[in-house]
């Protein structure tokens, strides 16, 4: 599983805290072998 929040970004409100992305990983992990997060890098290099 991927996890992959939303990027605070324009007219974003409320976005996930980095605890509550680590909480769903945490949750999620105790039913799936793999999760992981990552960011929404398309946003960082401007491709949006």
């Amino acid at each position: 599983m991927i996890l992959q929040p939303v990027t605070p970004y324009g007219i974003v409100r409320n976005p996930p805290t980095p605890e509550q992305v680590l909480h769903w990983q945490t949750m999620a992990k105790r039913e799936l072998k793999q999760v992981r997060v990552i960011p929404q890098t398309h946003k960082m290099i401007g491709q949006i």
